[in-house]
């Protein structure tokens, strides 16, 4: 729990029952202990010097914002951490902002001010930090009175605060002694300060802010197999494997060297053709390659495009798995055989399918991208490259990681996300074939735990954008992503699951347009609120300690309350997010 300005008591006399419970006073870091502070989270000293110079300013030395900072780099893959260092993605040090979940709690506060306020605090923001009120009514055409009456109401709703002031609101300043006007300071705007949400919700934030700031220790349990059949003429276990094995062959070393990918690239190509794909219209090969830009440390990369017609032209799916990996250092190899072999493996096999089957109305674009641990160099480039003339992009279905399951905790898990942003999706998803020992967990695209994935650039992009995937196991990232740790039933399950809703998006009449701007949806608590539910049935096997098992109580009473109450409102469903977001991490026991 975080407070500026002193804790609610009550709440400090909770949490202090707890056993483990310590209060740190940690006031605002100067610039050489911001620098520090980063130093020690990227683990390189010269990195660390150019981050701590554009972070520190931001995070205006609250330690915790400079965290926060550097997670959201690492999620969109502009920071990436390894055994050699630390290394910088293109723009990471012009792309350093706000994190998504600060962005939506600032979207949810300014919602709630009334459209004359927000005029006032535009206009403030718009010359500074501190502003002059009587400089607000002049450029508002309003007198001083209604300006300090403006900035009263900010302050109340903790939108402005008076100058000098650390945590609370004050009353309207006066005059100064010298006649000139007291100026105010725009307050930011963050997590430090409760919205005025239920009674309910305020209760369980500090908690929120406990889980954000530290996580959850797990210790998982072992890896299960999904009980699921193999439909007759659905996708081939023999083939899925091949597939994965020639990509964690010992002579491709992971697929992280320059000279790995480009076998790897010539391979894939012939993968594509024989599993029935054709050349893209008005593309010679299919391999596209991506020029390097050494000012932004990108080497050169490969994609590999493939197409599957559909019966009508001028709209087509796009279906994406990343190929590349990691480099091998002098004693490990990173074969991320469910990190990378097994989406690879799945989209392969459903291109097989499609090509062999019945033709889809609409026509699939497959590519197959590089440069994944480049900051999604390769998706990047992907969303950007124009597709077959006269024929546009309505959404892209990304597949990753389907051979294991979130934390080798959720055996039998299959995570749909983003239906959320296009129109009709989630009915689509909704109306899946799911085969037995599959669980289908549709949930939206920011609840999605990895830091970074191929999806991203797409959303960013304006796509509406769906990512399957069972999630990342204990051993994702490390030499122990190995095939001997598949679950091959369950791969199989999960890639005709994903056949199914590639047909169904290309099938679908009326092409889905993107939601810039999901409501929250009661569903999406449901469907959180069972999966909290059996991870709390099972804290003892998954190795929650009492404090943790607190915790996820926390978050079920909370999802309770919105699904008793049948609808969830903006504030109550990022507290859900931010608590779901460190129970996944916890299950995947990544230590970051």
């Amino acid at each position: 729990m975080t407070a500026r300005s002193g804790a609610d008591p009550t709440t400090v006399i909770a949490m202090s029952r707890l056993p483990t419970f310590a209060r740190i006073d940690l006031g605002r870091l100067d610039e050489a202990a911001v620098r520090a502070l980063v130093t020690a989270w990227v683990g390189d000293a010269v990195v660390g010097e150019r981050l701590a110079r554009v972070v520190g300013p931001r995070a205006d030395g609250v330690a915790l914002f400079v965290v926060e900072l550097l997670r959201d780099l690492e999620r969109r893959g502009l920071l990436t951490r390894g055994p050699s260092g630390a290394a910088l993605g293109a723009g990471a040090l012009s792309n350093v902002g706000p994190p998504r979940a600060l962005r939506d709690l600032l979207r949810t506060r300014l919602a709630a001010v009334a459209p004359a306020d927000r005029t006032i605090l535009d206009l403030g923001a718009v010359e500074g930090v501190e502003f002059d009120p009587d400089l607000l009514a002049r450029a508002r055409g309003a007198s001083r009175l209604e300006a300090l009456e403006a900035l009263g109401r900010l302050e109340r709703g903790r939108a402005a605060r008076g100058a000098g002031r650390q945590a609370r609101a004050r009353p309207v300043a006066p005059r100064r002694r010298g006649g000139g006007p007291r100026t105010r300071r725009l307050r930011p705007l963050t997590a430090t300060t409760t919205p005025a949400y239920p009674r309910a919700v305020r209760r369980l934030l500090p908690l929120a802010v406990v889980l954000f700031a530290a996580g959850l220790a797990v210790r998982p349990g072992p890896a299960r197999a999904a009980d699921a059949p193999v439909a007759e003429g659905g996708p081939d276990v023999a083939r899925l494997l091949a597939t994965v094995r020639a990509r964690t062959a010992a002579d491709l070393a992971g697929v992280g060297y320059a000279a790995d990918r480009e076998r790897a690239a010539a391979w894939l190509d012939a993968a594509l053709r024989e599993a029935g794909a054709r050349p893209v219209p008005g593309r010679d090969g299919g391999v596209v390659t991506l020029p390097p830009k050494a000012s932004a440390g990108l080497p050169l990369g490969r994609n590999v495009v493939g197409w599957v017609p559909g019966t009508v032209p001028g709209e087509h799916v796009v279906l994406v798995a990343a190929y590349d990996g990691r480099p091998p250092t002098a004693t490990e190899t990173f074969l991320a055989a469910d990190g990378r072999g097994t989406g690879l493996a799945a989209v392969l096999e459903v291109v097989r399918l499609l090509a062999a089957g019945p033709t889809p109305r609409r026509g699939v674009f497959v590519a197959l991208v590089d440069l994944s641990d480049h900051g999604e160099a390769g998706a990047r480039a992907l969303a950007a490259m124009p597709g077959p003339a006269g024929s546009k992009p309505v959404v892209a279905v990304v597949a990753e990681r389907l051979g294991r399951s979130l934390g080798d905790a959720m055996p039998g898990a299959l995570f749909v996300f983003g239906a959320e942003r296009g129109t009709g999706l989630a009915s689509l998803v909704e109306g899946l074939g799911v085969p037995a020992g599959v669980v289908l967990r549709p949930l939206a695209l920011d609840l999605h735990a990895e830091p970074t994935s191929s999806a991203l650039p797409f959303e960013e992009a304006g796509w509406p954008t769906l990512l399957v995937t069972a999630g990342a196991s204990k051993d994702d990232g490390t030499p122990r992503d190995v095939g001997e740790a598949l679950q091959p039933a369950a791969l199989v399950a999960r890639t005709g699951v994903l056949l199914d809703l590639v047909r169904r998006v290309a099938d679908v009449p009326v092409a889905p347009t993107l939601v810039a701007e999901p409501a929250p949806r009661v569903e999406e608590a449901r469907t959180l609120r069972t999966l909290v539910a059996d991870v709390l049935a099972r804290a003892g096997t998954l190795g929650l300690d009492p404090r943790r098992v607190l915790l996820v109580r926390a978050l079920l009473a909370h999802l309770d309350e919105a699904v008793a109450d049948g609808r969830v409102t903006p504030g109550e469903r990022l507290t859900a997010r931010v608590l779901a977001l460190q129970v996944f991490a916890a299950l995947q026991n990544r230590d970051r």
